[in-house]
């Protein structure tokens, strides 16, 4: 399994040996986290990058399909037995959209942060591998409105998908990287500070009659140029179901 990028392809090995070396490590591995060594999964087709995996709890893993993470990527994730079920978003080809997290991000337990203008365009699937030996991994379309597949999958029928007020802010502020925001808990999350003060993203999440949010904010002077926001900027190791 590799990095979309050349450039990124020596994180798993990084990542591989804090895990060992590390003194830490042994304190994670009784929280439970499993660490699979990719190179004993060696695959020269399959990429997989963090920013494109959303894992939502309940052994459901969302991850997006696009620029970064291919199928072969997304098939290997799904055949490592860690997750009950994994949802493909297949997304744009357009290096604007090159992460799952430039278009989504969860926001709590039954939230999420969705663009609206993308809605309509985003096949959703669900990945799986029959248990008979040799069987080929199936991929199971679930229509072209990511809304109304994940209602539908999470059976959740009042599943919450903010965005800004309007298209035109939207754009802007999905450019800047601040939807693409960390969930701390439910229906409290952290991204850059500023956008548009009555129709961005924060404001429509912070005064939303049915469910507000807590948004924490932080400077993106230094950051945002780097084309990141605040979920690409962490690695979560462990979230709890509730």
């Amino acid at each position: 399994m590799a990095h979309g990028q050349a450039t990124r392809r020596n994180e798993p090995l990084i990542m591989r040996v804090i895990f060992t070396f590390h003194t830490f490590h042994e304190h994670l591995s009784f929280r439970g986290i499993h660490i699979v060594d990719w190179e004993t999964h060696k695959d020269s087709t399959a990429t997989a990058e963090g920013g494109d995996v959303a894992y939502i709890g309940h052994g459901t893993l969302l991850i997006g399909n696009g620029e970064r993470t291919n199928r072969a990527g997304i098939e290997g994730v799904e055949r490592t037995g860690l997750f009950l079920r994994v949802i493909a978003i297949e997304l744009p080809e357009n290096r604007d959209y090159m992460h799952l997290d430039t278009v989504m991000s969860s926001v709590g337990r039954h939230s999420f942060i969705c663009l609206s203008h993308l809605a309509q365009q985003l096949t959703v699937y669900t990945v799986q591998t029959p248990r008979e030996e040799g069987a080929k991994t199936e991929w199971l379309s679930h229509g072209r409105d990511v809304r109304e597949a994940l209602r539908h999958l999470l059976g959740d029928v009042e599943l919450k998908f903010y965005d800004a007020a309007d298209e035109a802010t939207s754009i802007a502020e999905q450019h800047q990287c601040r939807d693409n925001m960390l969930c701390l808990g439910n229906q409290i999350v952290i991204t850059y500070a500023g956008g548009d003060p009555i129709n961005g993203i924060i404001h429509q999440m912070e005064h939303d009659r049915q469910r507000p949010c807590r948004v924490e904010t932080f400077p993106p002077k230094g950051l945002i140029e780097g084309c990141g926001g605040a979920h690409c900027m962490t690695n979560a190791l462990h979230r709890s179901d509730t």
